[in-house]
């Protein structure tokens, strides 16, 4: 049996892919691959679960309320039984597909990928790894508001030193990949709109590495995960007052505050200068050159290098009071709205209906 590890990286189109993937989970199974669901319903972050050393934080983990070696021993134990009954459900020559772009910037240690791949290894005889890579800067500017849903009060774009985001020396990360389950089992692609086929991740990830035709699957709308600027700004001023940590846990009274200004504010957000830019990808030129020497010889650079859509100066970005509670009132009334929706599911409930 065939298993392919699709590990991202992070904000390279993937949470469009994963919902892709989970939306025709029965006409793949049909053609002899399976999406499971133990490794999580929509991307499989229990991969990291699975692989991450304990003691470590991470979140999912710690929103189970999986603080020690005891809950996380039972908590794989409990995934992996579920993939082994999903497992029932495909044929001797299927194939498995999983899909976490965590994957490749938690599992930061040779030992944990290790841990990974052994559970893996039990069920599957073969296993590649497929990795889409994007230029730093525009990774960290994507990033940028998720960082911000999830509760930091990261006031720069671009962290201030490499140690804070390793995984962005790809050629390490790669190479630790590499070490483990060898080189020719890791299939390194661009995401780049102007390389991917189509444009599009999911028409090239079903056609390179599923051998489908995307058109002949049911389509799933792109969802922006970016914030407008007026979004970011809202958010970094919340998170002084909301913060992600009640003392060492996480805080629960964020609840889904993360989604709700997602869905109410997505646009195209804050940008670095082109100057900022340029700056922060040099510190990675070095390793791309590697990246690129070792996986994609015929290339002049990594990347395209262009960076036109970056301003020359810096902006200056003002939350006026206007937009302020314009963005409260609109988190409230989806809020409210999720109230009466639960109100009238529990009434049905209670009167043994679904």
């Amino acid at each position: 049996m065939r298993c392919t590890l699709h590990i991202g990286t992070e904000k390279t189109g993937t949470t469009t892919l994963q919902r892709l993937l989970r939306h025709n989970e029965k006409e793949l199974l049909r053609r002899g691959v399976l999406v499971p669901r133990a490794f999580g319903p929509l991307e499989h972050h229990h991969l990291v679960s699975c692989g991450i050393r304990p003691g470590r934080f991470f979140k999912p983990l710690a929103r189970a309320g999986i603080n020690t070696k005891a809950d996380l021993k039972a908590f794989r134990r409990s995934v992996r039984k579920q993939f082994e009954e999903e497992l029932g459900s495909l044929g001797p020559d299927g194939s498995v597909i999983l899909s976490s772009e965590r994957c490749f910037n938690v599992l930061r240690r040779e030992g944990e990928i290790k841990r990974l791949t052994r559970v893996l290894s039990k069920y599957c005889d073969e296993l590649s790894v497929v990795v889409y890579l994007r230029p730093q800067h525009d990774f960290c500017t994507s990033l940028y508001s998720t960082r911000l849903k999830n509760g930091f009060e990261q006031q720069d774009i671009f962290p201030s030193g490499e140690s804070s985001m390793p995984h962005l020396d790809y050629h390490a990360t790669l190479q630790k990949w590499a070490n483990v389950v060898g080189e020719d089992n890791i299939d390194v692609r661009i995401f780049d709109r102007a390389e991917l086929l189509d444009g599009d991740i999911g028409a090239d990830f079903f056609s390179h590495v599923l051998g489908f035709d995307v058109a002949d699957f049911e389509t799933v709308a792109n969802k922006n995960e970016s914030l407008s600027v007026e979004g970011q700004l809202f958010l970094l001023a919340l998170n002084e007052h909301l913060p992600r940590f009640d003392g060492d846990q996480l805080s629960e009274r964020r609840g889904n505050i993360a989604r709700l200004i997602g869905e109410a504010e997505s646009g195209n957000g804050m940008r670095p200068t082109e100057t900022a830019a340029r700056e922060f990808y040099a510190q990675y030129a070095d390793s791309n050159e590697q990246v690129r020497a070792k996986w994609f010889p015929e290339r002049e650079t990594l990347f395209d290098e262009d960076f036109s859509k970056y301003p020359a100066s810096e902006a200056e970005y003002e939350l006026s009071q206007e937009d302020a509670f314009r963005i409260f009132a609109d988190l409230w009334a989806a809020r409210q709205k999720e109230v009466v929706h639960l109100k009238a599911r529990i009434e049905r409930l209670q009167k043994g209906e679904r």
